[in-house]
């Protein structure tokens, strides 16, 4: 409902409204009732590229971060959870294997962070300590799950095996 948007807006003279998300307005009474100086009203609606010189700053820091801080902890983590998979031998408890690759990553991540700080130019943040970390546990999670299934698969196997015999 747009019908009371400019009521009062004595001194304009134009009004140009571009990118309109609704593409319908159906209430628009009383919208320039008291605006007896507009000469001119551009309702126009502009096509926008996805990624244009407003955006595009923030969509590089979407990419970098995302690239080079989410994902890349996300690939590091599968690595450490068989790291760490292979290292323990009593499979029973895998609770370490989770525990030692947590760990890991929330200390791979300040180490990435920390090194920055005596790189010329470059800071460290604990945002991105936060990303780093949260792609990491995200790649343990996926790990959990792709071992799970496994573990699901071969105990059906053992249970049809068992049962042909």
């Amino acid at each position: 409902d747009m019908s009371y948007m400019f009521r009062y807006c004595e001194q304009l003279e134009y009004i140009n409204i571009t990118n309109i998300s609704v593409p319908k307005i159906k209430k628009m009474n009383g919208m320039f009732e008291c605006c007896y100086t507009l000469k001119e009203l551009d309702l126009s609606i502009e096509a926008t590229q996805a990624i244009n010189d407003a955006n595009y700053r923030s969509f590089h820091t979407f990419v970098r971060k995302f690239a080079g801080h989410f994902a890349l902890f996300l690939i590091t983590s599968i690595f450490g959870y068989l790291f760490f998979y292979e290292l323990i031998e009593d499979k029973k408890r895998l609770w370490l294997v989770l525990l030692l690759t947590l760990v890991s990553g929330f200390f791979l991540a300040g180490l990435s962070e920390l090194i920055q700080v005596y790189v010329p130019g470059r800071t460290g943040a604990w945002l991105d300590v936060g990303i780093d970390y949260l792609g990491y546990v995200v790649g343990t999670i996926i790990m959990i799950c792709v071992f799970v299934i496994i573990w699901a698969i071969q105990k059906r196997k053992s249970k049809s095996e068992v049962a042909k015999q």
